[in-house]
């Protein structure tokens, strides 16, 4: 399996759980629906590009989805650390 292909199944793992309300641990953790509507966009995007070959660690904001996430309220939990775990991999393509 590439890394690409790794990155893209945590990519779906993220999309399915932000697909559904979220559990009152992430709600603690910031979250709002909002910002689950917003990155639930942003993770299907990414989807879109990983399947359609775009070169996505040329694109800033797939380097520093953390950030993306600060934005919105989100400073701890699960989904921020495996969001922050698909920009590294993205950083090593």
């Amino acid at each position: 399996m590439s890394n690409t292909d790794l990155i893209l199944k945590k990519v779906e793992n993220i999309i399915e759980r932000l697909s559904s309300p979220l559990s009152e641990e992430e709600l603690s953790n910031g979250w709002i629906e909002d910002s689950r509507l917003a990155m639930l966009k942003f993770f299907e995007t990414l989807r879109d590009d990983l399947k359609n070959d775009v070169d996505v660690s040329a694109k800033a904001e797939y380097r520093s989805i953390a950030r993306g996430m600060d934005h919105w309220g989100i400073s701890v939990g699960q989904l921020l650390d495996d969001a922050t775990e698909i920009s590294m991999e993205i950083r090593k393509l």
